[in-house]
């Protein structure tokens, strides 16, 4: 059995690929913020005190967006 190509979202010419895309949709789906589901069930930001865990990802395929903090 041939298996078919992945192609990532950048190379299917998906308007998603473009992280402004990603935020829009999300946006416009009403899915409140992570930070506000915290508030409301009392917890506090999450913070990083240490590294734990290193992933290093070393397939063709990266499915992960990288985003710049604000």
């Amino acid at each position: 059995m041939r298996s078919l190509p992945v192609l990532s979202l950048q190379a299917r010419g998906h308007e998603l690929a473009a992280p402004s895309a990603q935020m829009a949709a999300l946006e416009r789906s009403g899915a409140p913020a992570f930070e506000e589901v915290l508030a409301r069930h009392g917890r506090a930001p999450l913070e990083a005190h240490a590294i734990e865990v290193l992933q290093v990802n070393v397939g063709k395929l990266c499915n992960q967006t990288c985003a710049t903090a604000t």
